[in-house]
């Protein structure tokens, strides 16, 4: 085949435009045409994701799940499984999520975004299932993380910072979100779009922290367990 039908935005076409049941024929076939390498293959599943074409993007990520090459770097298998636990946490389906997060250890141990984006996804998890006290120690140990890492964003440090605060909320005494941090909207800076705080769809940060954390602090608080 052409370098031109090999091409990234022609596979991503030839995926949107197939029905949802032969998401996996397809991801079979695109792995084929990319098996010297997956760098097109993470592109394709990150515009599937924004665009909330989840399942299509979770048959593209379990058909390479099983296809693995002997020689894939461990970094580059723990990506793919994170890829997938966001596609999991997006469709509701979390103890599934949660399960791949478990056995990711690869990315913790990574020194780039990767390490704080499987952090926060953990965290989120706990949230979506009201764990107060896991959420709070994961959210400090986040903290220490980003404190002592020095490719640390200011926009994690201030994820890590309002999330701890906002899980710690008394339920029996709610405050308003309003002040948190010091500020009149907490996440302001991130709406903003500022340099220091603005999110980058090519980054680590898969699921935006401030979109998802806007529309979960007006849920009820955390409670214990």
């Amino acid at each position: 085949m052409s370098q031109q039908k090999n091409s990234p935005q022609i596979v991503l076409c030839m995926l949107l435009s197939t029905p949802q049941g032969s998401s996996g024929t397809l991801a079979a076939g695109i792995l084929k045409i990319y098996s010297t390498g997956v760098s097109g293959i993470f592109r394709i599943m990150r515009i599937l994701f924004y665009q909330k074409k989840y399942i299509k993007a979770k048959a593209l990520l379990e058909v390479m799940r099983k296809n693995f090459p002997d020689d894939m770097e461990p970094l580059r298998k723990a990506r793919i499984n994170f890829f997938l636990a966001s596609v999991f946490f997006r469709q509701g389906e979390i103890k599934k999520a949660k399960t791949l997060i478990s056995v990711n250890t690869e990315l913790m141990k990574d020194k780039s975004g990767w390490a704080v984006s499987i952090r926060m996804l953990e965290l989120m998890l706990l949230a979506e299932q009201h764990n107060k006290e896991e959420c709070i120690g994961k959210a400090k140990q986040l903290q220490r993380f980003l404190k002592y890492n020095p490719a640390a964003s200011k926009r994690d440090v201030l994820m890590a910072e309002l999330f701890f605060k906002w899980a710690q909320r008394d339920s029996k005494n709610p405050k308003s979100l309003k002040g948190l941090l010091g500020k009149q909207n907490p996440t302001a800076p991130f709406r903003a779009g500022g340099k220091d705080y603005a999110w980058d769809a090519m980054s680590h940060e898969i699921i935006r922290y401030d979109t998802w954390i806007g529309k979960f602090m007006k849920k009820p608080q955390l409670t214990a367990r």
